[in-house]
């Protein structure tokens, strides 16, 4: 197979989004046994931390072996020092390609070839292969996204091939993209499952928490509008919405500072009851604030242009209901054309959302 062709076979793997707990072994299970083959493993760990101990240890989430070595769990540390290869990978957040043409030995150091600098400790050297000689080891490091930012490792993707097999740009590429898929795969599931928890539980009391202080007679109901801020033509659109809206007595929650942005933009999608979203240019602002107004749980009114390619959405938004605008708009009927389409959509929203429709009550009567 041709090498590029085989990096893209490895990274197609990262399009398929697991559904459930089978699926995402079925999916780690074919990975691992496809990287077994391009590096003619005899054997593929993917190792993970396990949170419920104390002590650190790594477990088996997916082992594609030549040899059924019964491997359950194993502690990072022992007497205060890494008790394998993976360990120290672990320990270190260290990427490691170890190789030599004799065979990986106990008794002697070998050079790091990620590092070309350094030389790991002679008793670091284990392998669970009883029938082969191994002379190539490679440990990735694989990470989780904390809440806050930033990275932490959080397991190791582990390679024990019969081949003498020196680290090459390409097969770099193979052995890191490996563990990038690795990444995607197992952290959309950890998310996907963290928000069906969330959604059914803490999702719902937060909201109800952050939206606590809007929900009183006479508050209005407010909407947070997401879009490209550099297209004139949505800017354009953008004040035509905020006209229906406030005509229906809907709050629009702009942002008034030039200092914390991030900050405010987060607690005015927080206070918001719902949004509305131009999708036709998913710059990266949209996206980010799109996607925080779904983690809130925010109900989303899409706004689609025909110069955007619904084709071209990303996958989790893919047949999300839209509302386009601008197909046939009557010359000079433009702003009229728009209004009527947000005000359907609005009204669609409100139907389907009957508990808002006190406060809605209220605050058109205030208004007369």
């Amino acid at each position: 197979m041709p090498q590029l062709e085989a990096l893209r076979h490895i990274q197609a793997f990262a399009a398929r989004a697991p559904a459930n707990p089978e699926d995402l072994n079925q999916l780690l299970h074919d990975l691992c046994h496809y990287i077994k083959k391009v590096f003619s493993a005899h054997i593929v760990d993917v190792v993970w931390e396990d949170s419920g101990n104390l002590s650190p240890s790594l477990f088996p989430l997916k082992v594609a072996e030549d040899e059924n070595n019964n491997f359950s769990k194993r502690a990072v540390l022992k007497d205060g020092k890494p008790t394998s290869l993976t360990a120290y990978s672990y320990q270190n957040d260290l990427k490691i390609w170890i190789t030599n043409r004799d065979g990986l030995k106990s008794s002697k150091q070998h050079l790091n070839q990620f590092t070309d600098s350094e030389f790991i400790e002679s008793s670091l050297i284990f392998h669970y292969a009883t029938q082969k000689t191994i002379r190539t080891e490679i440990c990735i490091p694989l990470h989780v996204t904390l809440p806050k930012g930033g990275k932490r490792v959080s397991g190791i993707v582990n390679i024990e091939s019969t081949e003498h097999i020196q680290r090459t740009e390409m097969a770099s590429m193979y052995a890191v993209g490996f563990a990038q898929t690795i990444e995607q795969i197992v952290t959309r599931w950890i998310a996907s499952q963290a928000a069906e928890s969330w959604s059914n539980q803490q999702l719902r009391k937060l909201t109800q928490l952050s939206l606590q202080n809007r929900i009183e007679p006479g508050a209005k109901l407010g909407c947070f509008i997401v879009h490209d801020f550099v297209d004139f033509d949505v800017r354009q659109h953008v004040r035509w919405a905020e006209s229906v809206l406030e005509d229906a007595g809907i709050e629009v929650l702009r942002l008034g500072t030039v200092g914390a942005v991030v900050e405010e933009i987060m607690e005015k999608m927080r206070m918001a009851h719902f949004g509305i979203v131009f999708s036709s240019d998913t710059s990266r602002n949209v996206q980010w604030e799109w996607g925080f107004l779904v983690a809130l749980g925010r109900p989303i009114i899409r706004l689609e242009h025909p110069k955007g390619d619904s084709r071209g959405d990303f996958f989790d938004v893919r047949g999300t209901q839209r509302f386009d605008y601008g197909h046939n708009y009557p010359d000079g009927k433009k702003e009229d054309a728009f209004k009527l389409i947000l005000k359907e959509a609005l009204k669609l929203l409100l139907n389907q959302h009957k508990e808002w429709q006190p406060i809605h009550q209220d605050t058109m009567e205030s208004e007369k």
